[in-house]
């Protein structure tokens, strides 16, 4: 019978990690936050998925069979569309805000 690959060492050879190794264990596998910005940017990205799901409801319940069918369709390829434009803006104003503190901290 083959060991498993995930077999777990007995209680007795797992050392105890002391609380300063265990604090700079912690700093090392601590996976960094994203900046503000990106954040924000994810916010308004599940904003946008969210208002778009609100309006298929409302399409679908104001509209006729083909024509929701029509617009599901194409839906997301708009709004996917939309959001590349608005990600590109985006970066560019956050470029441009940059540089212009960038170069203010430097005057």
């Amino acid at each position: 019978m083959d060991r498993p690959t995930f077999d777990v060492p007995p209680r007795h050879r797992v050392r105890r990690i002391r609380h300063a190794q265990g604090a700079q264990l912690r700093r090392q596998l601590a996976i960094r936050r994203l900046p503000t910005r990106v954040q924000g940017n994810d916010h308004g990205l599940g904003a946008a998925y969210f208002a778009e799901a609100i309006a298929r409801i409302i399409i679908v319940e104001s509209t006729t069979t083909g024509t929701a069918l029509v617009l599901s369709k194409v839906m997301p390829y708009g709004v996917a569309g939309l959001l590349a434009v608005w990600n590109v803006l985006y970066a560019r104003h956050s470029r441009r805000k940059g540089e212009r503190l960038g170069a203010a901290a430097n005057a």
